[in-house]
């Protein structure tokens, strides 16, 4: 198994920008993330008491699922980007990201 991108966020947002790593904390997500703790942290859900456990804090999607969504409401990216550029290498490993309507 390998890993095409890594994306996470300090802030709430729709999307999150890629990085070039995250470290893993057990039973928290993804270190820095707005999501990591160990309670919900959505704010759809904070309102909920006791707080219910997090238990998606980081989510794994196959490169096929990716794959198969071509063609629909996604933009596919290239997941190698070059800071330097703000191009892809085209190596053909590709991530997506939600597309807003305006």
């Amino acid at each position: 198994m390998s890993v095409l991108s890594v994306h996470a966020s300090a802030a709430h947002s729709f999307s999150n920008p890629s990085v070039q790593s995250i470290t893993l904390l057990p039973n928290l997500g993804a270190q820095g993330d707005a999501h990591a703790g160990a309670t919900v942290q959505h704010r759809s859900r904070l309102h909920i008491r006791p707080p219910p456990p997090n238990l998606r804090q980081v989510h794994l999607l196959h490169a096929e699922i990716l794959a198969e969504r071509r063609g629909t409401k996604l933009r596919f990216i290239d997941g190698h980007t070059n800071a330097d550029d703000g191009g892809g290498d085209g190596d053909g490993d590709w991530t997506a990201e939600p597309v807003c309507a305006n």
